[in-house]
């Protein structure tokens, strides 16, 4: 690199040098690639908070920056996030892909031949036919380079894109979860017309693709299964069971409709089960709607009804700590049932759902507030999917991330039939479904 510097330099060039840094800016190669450049050129895949780390070190040398590639939308490295961030700090930027075709650059890395077209786009901003990917995107380029009015660009939530259920089977609750294996498990709260009292137990439904499903069936049921969750009142129901897989096993967080939770482990390591109660002689809390978290550093927390958490036990058989309520900023709770929680680019994102009061109806929303810690605190909570309450989130082998729904209002799409819809992270840091 040395030489090849000193070679170009002999030409007595008119534009000026550079070499792109692409890997540990703080290592002497990159520090090196930066001394003798004249502009500082980088490469950035990282989300918002390591681009701005980057930039500082870029900055140091009181040379003009170029950012020469970058655009990673599945990881946050997005339009949203870094485009105002590059124009505020005078930071030139392209990318890659420009319309999708022959080089297959909306396809993520790592992606196998005959993958379907992912969701979420890795690169490319145009379809062949010259439609943008995403409107939203050329909005924010044209409100960027002053060809639009930021008045373009709405800050209002977006509707969900046009629905579908996946099956026409009633389930409320849905929640899918990705194995280890590529296939995708599906389950929520079944036994229609008479759920809100009484049902069978637990079904689950796999699929290799999200479109196609085949039911398992029952992997837990109250007539061979059950130990505490025994009738009250006329009351015997599971509500809202969620599938997880970690430790090397699938997981079960459920709760009854007269109220308690628990968690059920999948002896077998598979799916289908059979599934063993973790705390068979009572419930784990009072309360309904449970959730489990499985966190970056192997800790694994218990969710449930408006946002209360608790560490777990490392035997998954009780809580290790006093719960908490997540709270957020501007309310005294993200919603009032259906708490779930997950972490995209390194904030934790909690979603409960809430009936929100129109003029003349209510519908049951997605609400969804975020924090850097676990505990807070939290941003304000928002309407992070209309109609769209009482979901989970989840990202699909393409590193996808993707939002359950099943449509609770009357001005739903449709009413308690299961069905996903892509999101993503806007600008604001906010989970928004994707357009």
């Amino acid at each position: 690199m040395e030489s090849a510097f000193a070679w170009a330099r002999g030409m007595k060039p008119a534009q000026p040098l550079t070499v792109g840094a692409w890997t540990d800016f703080s290592a002497p190669p990159s520090q090196r690639m930066m001394e003798l450049s004249d502009v500082i050129s980088f490469h950035g895949y990282d989300d918002r908070n390591g681009i701005e780390t980057k930039l500082k070190i870029c900055g140091g040398y009181g040379r003009p920056v170029l950012c020469t590639e970058w655009l990673l939308r599945q990881g946050g490295n997005n339009f949203e996030s870094l485009l105002p961030l590059f124009r505020d700090r005078g930071i030139g930027c392209y990318n890659w892909g420009l319309v999708t075709g022959r080089t297959q650059t909306c396809f993520h890395w790592g992606s196998k031949k005959g993958d379907p077209e992912p969701a979420v786009w890795q690169h490319d901003l145009f379809h062949k036919d010259g439609t943008p990917f995403n409107v939203s995107e050329v909005n924010l380029i044209k409100v960027s380079t002053g060809k639009l009015p930021a008045s373009g660009l709405s800050s209002s939530p977006r509707n969900p894109p046009k629905l579908e259920p996946l099956f026409d089977f009633p389930v409320r609750d849905t929640c899918v979860c990705l194995g280890p294996d590529g296939t995708y498990y599906l389950t929520g709260t079944t036994g229609h017309p008479t759920w809100w009292k009484t049902n069978e137990g637990i079904r689950v439904w796999k699929s290799k693709d999200l479109r196609t499903w085949d039911p398992l069936g029952l992997v837990w049921s109250f007539a061979k299964d059950a130990t505490w969750q025994q009738p009250k009142g006329g009351q015997q129901a599971i509500w809202a069971p969620e599938l997880h897989y970690f430790m090397g096993t699938f997981w079960i967080a459920y709760c009854v409709n007269y109220g308690g939770t628990g968690i059920l482990r999948s002896k077998s390591g598979k799916a289908e089960g059979p599934y063993e109660d973790m705390k068979p002689d009572g419930p784990l809390t009072g309360e309904i709607d449970a959730s489990l978290f499985d966190d970056d550093d192997g800790k694994v927390y218990f969710v449930w009804q408006n946002g209360r958490i608790a560490r777990l036990k490392d035997d998954m058989t009780g809580l290790a700590e006093d719960p908490h309520l997540l709270k957020p900023a501007n309310a005294k709770d993200v919603g009032f049932e259906g708490a779930f929680l997950t972490k995209i680019n390194g904030r934790y994102h909690l979603i409960c759902a809430a009936f929100n009061k129109h003029e003349k109806d209510s519908t049951y929303d997605c609400m969804a507030a975020s924090a850097g810690s676990i505990y807070g605190p939290y941003g304000d909570a928002y309407l992070a999917i209309p109609h769209g309450g009482h979901n989970t989130l989840f990202k699909d082998a393409q590193g996808n991330w993707w939002s359950t729904f099943f449509g609770n209002d009357p001005d739903a799409p449709f009413r308690e039939r299961p069905a996903i819809l892509p999101i993503h992270i806007d600008s604001k840091g906010r989970i928004q479904p994707v357009e």
